[in-house]
């Protein structure tokens, strides 16, 4: 969703179309995007983890899920076991019986009713209209990072069940198992380091902090944000802390940064107020190309990019392509500048300002309401974290403080949501236009 401040010229445009769109069509490698979407004198350079890095893995949620194997199989056996495992959530062990109940009873107890919630929410409203209005109306104006915070707060709930060095160790041991789907090595990023001098390279991620240290530690990034308990690392949270750690960088006149993310369920789509460009991977709902006149965005990509094992199969003279890709590989991409974008934009683009000055004005008429609320969730984290750091040193005695706790911060949540319906219903509205003028890119970028 766009977002505006206040416009001291009413007569001032709201909203604006990015100056080019290019789209890749046929899958090409990380390199062959950099070398066209991350310009020489670019200064930062942020990378989302999950389903950016790989083809289609939640990092994040493949930990869990190795978790429960723990609890279930034991330490011992499944380091034996890790040879033989292949890609996939589940792992049923049929030679133990006992154990593979174990496991299936732990996963349905810690993810049973968050995946519900999840489906109905994040992956049905997706695709059903009427139940995406709904998600807006329940959790607020941008509902995909409340949705989330149900498993990732499963998730963690999860984590501090587990010693802090036995988290890590099965982090690493789910990303060398993925590392077929990777679509960057560490390679790479030294040899984009070498092409774009003075460069950082961050990776900032919702994903727990101790996934996305693995991450950087097996790709070589120094520079890593991710999620803890008392702060998840979601939607517009990661420019917040973008902008407190790289206040030179981000935003500064002049500066070339780029934000690259798969932007999967449109979690990452307010990096529009903050990138000057934005590449979209492996992604089915890319960045919009309509944004806030004060966006900084100068130019969308779009590509699907190969993995490690689709680059083996091509150096062995193989033209296989994963098939969770679907129809990506029979498309031809083109480029679109700010002349043909403004002529085929123009009626979606005349729908989006009138939404953007509604949109301003029911966020002025509840701003004060807002604010309360807001600072009653502020409390809520503070609540949270000390909650949060008792649990650790002396876990069974706070569970029940620490499940109260969180508890609390959703029901917080949802208060926010009812007060802002005036506000969400407009950005529902938004949300749906920009996804149409995104839709007409693509469509002529592959005509």
């Amino acid at each position: 969703m766009l977002s505006f401040g206040s416009m001291e010229a009413q007569d001032m445009p709201r909203t604006r179309v990015v100056g080019s769109f290019w789209s890749a069509g046929e899958p090409l490698s990380f390199r062959e995007l950099c070398e066209r979407a991350v310009p020489p004198d670019t200064r930062l350079l942020v990378l989302d983890l999950d389903r950016t890095l790989h083809l289609g893995r939640n990092m994040g949620e493949l930990l869990g899920w190795e978790i429960n194997a723990y609890q279930a199989y034991g330490a011992a056996y499944l380091r034996d076991l890790e040879p033989q495992r292949t890609a996939g959530r589940f792992y049923l062990e049929r030679t133990r019986p006992l154990a593979a109940l174990r496991y299936l009873w732990s996963a349905v107890r810690v993810w049973g009713l968050p995946g519900l919630s999840y489906l109905l929410w994040g992956k049905v409203a997706a695709r059903l209209g009427l139940v995406r209005r709904r998600s807006f109306l329940r959790f607020g104006p941008e509902p995909v990072q409340a949705v989330q915070r149900v498993p990732q707060y499963a998730l963690f709930r999860q984590m501090a069940s587990v010693p802090e060095p036995l988290v890590r160790e099965l982090a690493a041991r789910v990303w060398a198992r993925y590392r077929q789907d990777l679509i960057l090595e560490r390679e790479d990023v030294a040899w984009l380091r070498e092409r774009c001098p003075g460069i950082r390279i961050v990776l900032s991620s919702a994903s727990p902090q101790q996934v996305v240290e693995a991450a950087g530690e097996a790709l070589g990034i120094e520079e890593v944000i991710g999620s803890s308990l008392h702060r998840i690392n979601g939607g517009r949270a990661k420019l917040e802390e973008l902008r407190a750690r790289y206040p030179g960088l981000l935003d500064a006149p002049g500066v070339t940064t780029v934000g690259m993310s798969d932007t999967g369920y449109g979690e990452d789509h307010s990096w529009v107020e903050a990138f000057t460009h934005l590449v979209d991977v492996n992604s089915s709902t890319g960045f919009p190309p309509i944004v806030s006149s004060a966006s900084p965005l100068q130019a969308l990509y779009s590509a699907h990019i190969l993995t490690r094992a689709e680059k083996e199969a091509r150096a062995r003279g193989e033209q296989w392509l994963d098939p969770r890709r679907g129809r990506a590989g029979r498309r031809h991409g083109r480029e679109l500048r700010a002349s043909e974008l403004e002529a085929l934009l123009a009626p979606l683009r005349s729908a989006v300002e009138r939404l953007a000055r509604e949109l301003e004005l029911r966020q002025r008429q509840l701003a004060d309401v807002l604010e309360r609320a807001r600072e009653e969730l502020a409390a809520m984290d503070a609540a949270l974290e000390h909650a949060a750091e008792s649990f650790v040193v002396a876990q069974r005695e706070h569970v029940r403080e620490l499940r109260d706790r969180v508890e609390a911060r959703l029901s917080a949540q949802r208060a926010l949501a009812r007060s802002a319906r005036p506000v969400s219903e407009v950005a529902f509205a938004m949300a749906q236009a920009l996804e149409r003028s995104r839709l007409l890119l693509e469509r002529r970028a592959h005509a």
